[in-house]
């Protein structure tokens, strides 16, 4: 279907780093344009706005307001999120909120139950699941290409030096390593599993490390299907972790070279998974017109259209992340931190 001829007027709640590079990547989605943004410090929402267009607000309810707004991106830090997004469901605005959707899973469940009761679309802001990438690495294996799936690797981590007042180790902001890009990798487990029929998915084990302010900066775990199939992830802040997802099957296994950032970039594009079977191995290589942020833009103006032809459609489609698996890895994410003893 294509996309609806009529721009969207975009707000933006929070004008931080992934603020500026969706607000980029929107203005060559061909979407729609920036009309609101509302941010903490007058300064850097005025700042935010003479470069990527749009007003400043000062009242939160003038950001995310139908009237003034046909769709809400809230990248604020985690803590922030949850208020930002009921906020704007009470008032029928859309919103693509940046994960995770809440700290902890009884929020979560509140706002997804929020979107189901006004009848409002919500996205969690997954961005690498737009990427034509992962929709090739599903279809190899629904297509039974490396056998029955035994083992999952995955990893994300970025150094960053400690600094109690930073968003990523303040406990008071969702800080931590598994709320700031664990997600990724189980994310992906969540997905192979589900593809591939594994039936549910537990945590078995866990180690980390903490921070002095008592965050999780460093995470292992170990997750198990229901039917056998064993994730292995690992996520850091506090140190650089090797950008690779690796799926072994009984025949063979896809490795995905850097999951989630093309090219080790936020803006990249060219993406590169490598297939080995018993009869071959086979590098794909895929580039798409956009990048991921200019993607999950789109993905959500195709919501918005959906749900403005059909009304019943609040969530996106598959292979972008649904609501049953974002209340699932609201939980795990929580197992995860309980696990480590994070705060």
């Amino acid at each position: 279907m294509p996309l609806n001829p009529d721009p969207l007027r975009w707000g933006i709640v929070g004008t931080g780093q992934i603020a500026r590079v969706f607000a980029r990547s929107l203005l060559t989605s061909g979407v729609g344009s920036l009309a609101r943004v509302f941010g903490r410090r007058a300064e850097h929402v005025q700042s935010f706005c003479d470069e990527f267009g749009g007003e400043p607000v000062s009242k939160p309810a003038h950001a995310w307001s139908p009237s003034e707004v046909d769709v809400l991106y809230i990248a604020t830090p985690h803590s922030a999120h949850a208020d930002a997004v009921r906020a704007a469901l009470q008032l029928g605005t859309p919103v693509l909120c940046e994960k995770p959707l809440a700290t902890d899973p009884r929020t979560t469940a509140e706002l997804v139950g929020l979107a189901r009761e006004v009848g409002t679309p919500l996205m969690e802001g997954w961005m690498y699941r737009t990427h034509p990438q992962f929709a090739r690495l599903l279809e190899v294996l629904a297509a039974d290409m490396i056998g029955r799936p035994l083992g999952i690797e995955a990893r994300f981590g970025y150094e960053l030096a400690y600094d109690p007042d930073h968003r990523v180790y303040a406990p008071d902001m969702g800080g931590g390593g598994i709320l700031d890009v664990g997600g990724y990798p189980l994310s992906l487990a969540l997905a192979v599993g589900t593809i591939t029929n594994q039936g549910s998915l537990e945590l078995r084990e866990a180690n980390g490390d903490l921070a002095p302010s008592g965050v999780d900066c460093h995470a292992q775990g170990t997750f198990v299907f229901e039917r056998g199939l064993e994730a292995r992830l690992e996520c850091a802040t506090d140190r650089e972790l090797p950008m690779e997802a690796r799926i072994v099957g009984e025949r063979g296994r896809i490795t995905i070279h850097q999951p989630w950032l093309p090219e080790g970039r936020q803006d990249g594009r060219r993406a590169h998974l490598t297939i080995e079977t018993e009869a071959k191995e086979q590098d794909v290589v895929l580039e798409p017109e956009h990048d991921m942020f200019a993607l999950q833009a789109r993905a959500m103006a195709r919501l918005i259209q959906h749900h403005r032809s059909r009304g019943d459609v609040i969530e996106p489609e598959p292979p972008l992340v649904q609501h049953a698996e974002t209340l699932r890895l609201a939980h795990l994410m929580a197992d995860w931190r309980r696990a480590v003893g994070a705060h």
